[in-house]
């Protein structure tokens, strides 16, 4: 748990809350009914009245219940954002705010720079927005915002897409609080509309426990299984969160949290106190190294690289919870991005990576990636402990892609390619085996996207240290 005294350090992101939203909270539509969770109510006015004194230019927000891709983030590109509760009959209740259309283009820009996948549209501000923002609207009125609708996405995309909002709110100096709208299980009473079903108990057990011990990483190792079965619609908003907040040294509290309507609220507010450094303390070391807590003898090479993502791999299969490493021995300091492929039998087990970093090391990217390419790569089953003897992992280390305006610029040995035509995106590492002229590496990375060669594209390349 990060918690340390709050100073005022230039950060541009000064704060970011978890914020539910039942429609019945709002007086003219619960009609007495909001009294019921009334410590709800009176959480969301609390962090209302903080915005109002840090008093933002823009209020980030995002939500899942505005227009939604498979695979890719919404981004509302509107001049005016709007809304009202008509939907829940009261039309006379309405909101509007200026988007501020310079961070939502820059927002653009690093997708697809990165090649991270996005759609840009004109979108009404949906009630898992609206809910929030009447409470924060009756204390601020002065403010411009950015208005989000997650995609369905392995979780280390949805955490890269927050680093991606960390980087522009710093890059344009635009002093910003973040929301993370999203209710939590819709299944914990059997009188509830939703009904009953145990895990909702578990999924809000682990929400409670992750935001009181401030590791808002682990909300990337909730099974999909127990979050489908709890009926929850918040866990992608606070992957975003994780990732965004990732970048900061910050301080966390609980406000609320309860239930009983059979729908989870949970209410947190964290206060960003300064960009995260390197940090030193004993619980970031757990390590494979010789003189820390955990050793695995599970080593397939002499290549710290390759080991840290085996003994990642085997960590989590053994323990259900990542390996603690912020700077192993042997592995370059800084962050990078870090595509992690398994194979076995000389074939294809798993391979999952992020275009840009987001974790703080090259070492957590390696943790992380490595453990996804073993557990959540749609196109292969989990892979299983007793399968370990025989993965061969490699670890490509990505610089940071640039645009490219010809093909001739490509060298499909020493260059990946990205191509990007609006939220499609596609991807290949440089030097695969079978892959031997650029022109079959600018197709399958066509394919990949699901973009065809006769519609215009964007392209970037970039350069990896690959080891194996």
């Amino acid at each position: 748990m990060r918690k340390k005294t709050l100073c005022s350090n230039g950060t541009n992101l000064r704060a970011a809350y978890i914020a539910p939203h039942p429609p019945i909270i709002i007086p003219d539509i619960g009609r007495g009914e909001e009294k019921k969770i009334a410590s709800t109510s009176k959480a969301l006015k609390t962090i209302s009245e903080e915005i109002r004194q840090i008093e933002p230019e823009t209020i980030i927000i995002i939500t899942p219940h505005s227009k939604m891709h498979r695979g890719a983030v919404t981004i509302n590109t509107a001049k005016i954002i709007e809304g009202s509760m008509r939907q829940f009959g009261c039309p006379d209740l309405n909101l509007s705010a200026n988007n501020n259309t310079d961070i939502v283009k820059n927002i653009i820009k690093k997708c697809k720079k990165t090649g991270f996948p996005y759609a840009a549209v004109d979108m009404s501000l949906d009630h898992g927005s609206f809910v929030p923002l009447y409470f924060i609207a009756s204390e601020l009125s002065n403010f411009s915002l950015v208005h989000i609708n997650y995609g369905i996405m392995l979780s280390a995309m949805l955490e890269e897409f927050g680093s991606i909002l960390s980087e522009v709110i710093e890059e344009k100096k635009c002093k910003s609080v973040f929301i993370a709208s999203g209710d939590l299980s819709h299944r914990l009473l059997s009188t509830g509309p939703y009904g009953f079903a145990p895990e909702s108990l578990k999924f809000d057990k682990e929400f409670v426990r992750i935001i009181k011990e401030g590791r808002l990483s682990e909300f990337a190792e909730i099974s999909p299984v127990l979050a489908e079965r709890a009926g929850e619609c918040g866990l992608n908003s606070f992957l975003v969160l994780s990732g965004l907040l990732s970048c900061y040294e910050y301080s966390q509290e609980l406000l609320s949290y309860e239930g009983p309507f059979g729908v989870g609220y949970g209410v947190a507010r964290f206060k960003v106190e300064s960009i995260r450094q390197e940090e030193d303390d004993e619980e970031s070391e757990e390590v494979f190294n010789g003189n820390k807590k955990f050793i695995l003898p599970d080593s397939q090479t002499k290549d710290p690289y390759i080991d840290l993502a085996r003994k990642s791999i085997t960590y989590y299969l053994k323990y259900n919870k990542f390996l603690k490493c912020k700077n192993a021995d042997g592995i370059q300091s800084g962050k990078a991005g870090v595509f992690v492929c398994l194979k076995k039998e000389g074939t294809l087990r798993g391979c999952i990576g992020t275009i840009l970093p987001t974790k703080s090391s090259v070492s957590e990217e390696i943790i992380k990636n490595a453990v996804s390419a073993a557990l959540h790569d749609p196109r292969f089953p989990p892979v299983d402990l007793s399968e370990m003897n025989e993965i061969v992992c490699s670890v490509d280390i990505l610089s940071e892609p640039e645009e490219i305006k010809s093909v001739a610029d490509l060298d499909v040995k020493r260059f990946g390619v990205i191509v990007s035509s609006g939220s499609r995106t596609g991807l290949l590492l440089p030097n695969l085996e079978g892959i031997d002229s650029v022109g079959m590496q600018l197709a399958i990375a066509l394919q990949k996207g699901g973009i065809s060669p006769e519609e215009p594209y964007t392209m970037y390349r970039f350069e990896v240290i690959r080891h194996e």
